[in-house]
């Protein structure tokens, strides 16, 4: 029997226009209502998953910034931190020459406050990251200006995850493998898709996150659905009980998926959560 279920949030829980289904979000709220424990764990920050926790009427522990935090509903509205996998920023220096060379935009993704250095300004250019910000739901972050990125190898508050993006896909493969190269001592580079890539504690990840709250839930490995699109969701995928990828996700990751679930644009969410969980 199913009792928790771990929901990407972006090519997953969403359609292609980034928006809810009515189907999803009933599936959602009829397991909830059977007390299923509904997860989302997304690689984004908390700011950017609040308006879709509420309409979900969710009350459950979140996984943000791909695991790296995760976070507890207080009574007064506020949130706790269960577990968390802040960045060294010794590492920033070998980081921002790979940045600046290929001209990505940097994200500096804290708990609270998230900041932003544009290696470009022009006026295509930022008019196409306010509308990835808004595809994303991703909104309060602050804008660091023109000053070198240098500015920022080290910064008062605890640095979570870093983001990169970019609206040239060949600029964001670049990026990634140069990073990678790096081997950054307990780091992980991901591409998380074809407009940014994302580093964090390699302790940290979203299969590393659903065991910490099953230990904490006392649920079972084979008591665990997930549902994901991405590399970033594989292993949780292939680790649960009831794992799938979606049918939207890249064919290589579907060919060795133990489940294929239907698009995140034919209610894949909806699907998988009837005939496996309800």
């Amino acid at each position: 029997m199913i009792k928790l279920i771990s929901l990407d949030i972006d090519g997953t829980l969403l359609d292609g226009q980034g928006k809810l289904s009515k189907n999803n979000l009933e599936a959602i709220q009829t397991a909830s209502r059977r007390g299923i424990h509904i997860i989302i764990n997304s690689g984004r920050p908390l700011v950017a998953m609040v308006n879709l926790l509420e309409t979900l009427m969710l009350i459950e522990p979140v996984i943000t910034l791909t695991g790296s935090l995760i976070l507890e509903k207080t009574s007064h509205a506020g949130w706790r931190e269960l577990k968390s996998f802040p960045i060294s920023q010794s590492v920033f220096a070998p980081i921002f020459p790979v940045v600046q060379a290929n001209q990505l935009s940097t994200f500096f993704l804290t708990r609270n406050h998230d900041y932003v250095h544009h290696a470009r300004t022009n006026a295509i250019y930022i008019q196409w990251f306010e509308d990835l910000m808004k595809r994303n739901d991703f909104t309060g972050y602050e804008n660091l200006g023109v000053s070198p990125l240098s500015d920022y190898i080290h910064l008062e508050l605890p640095v979570y995850k870093l983001m990169f993006c970019s609206d040239l896909p060949e600029e964001i493969h670049t990026a990634y493998q140069e990073l990678a190269s790096l081997h950054l001592p307990g780091l992980l580079v991901e591409s998380s898709s074809d407009e940014t890539v994302e580093i964090h504690d390699d302790g940290a990840g979203k299969k590393q996150a659903i065991e910490f709250l099953c230990r904490r839930m006392g649920i079972q490995r084979d008591e665990v659905m997930a549902l994901g699109d991405h590399e970033s969701d594989f292993s949780l995928i292939e680790w649960a009980g009831v794992g799938a990828i979606m049918g939207n996700a890249q064919t290589t990751l579907k060919s060795i998926a133990p489940l294929v679930a239907p698009s995140n644009d034919r209610d894949g969410v909806a699907e998988m959560i009837n005939a496996y969980a309800l």
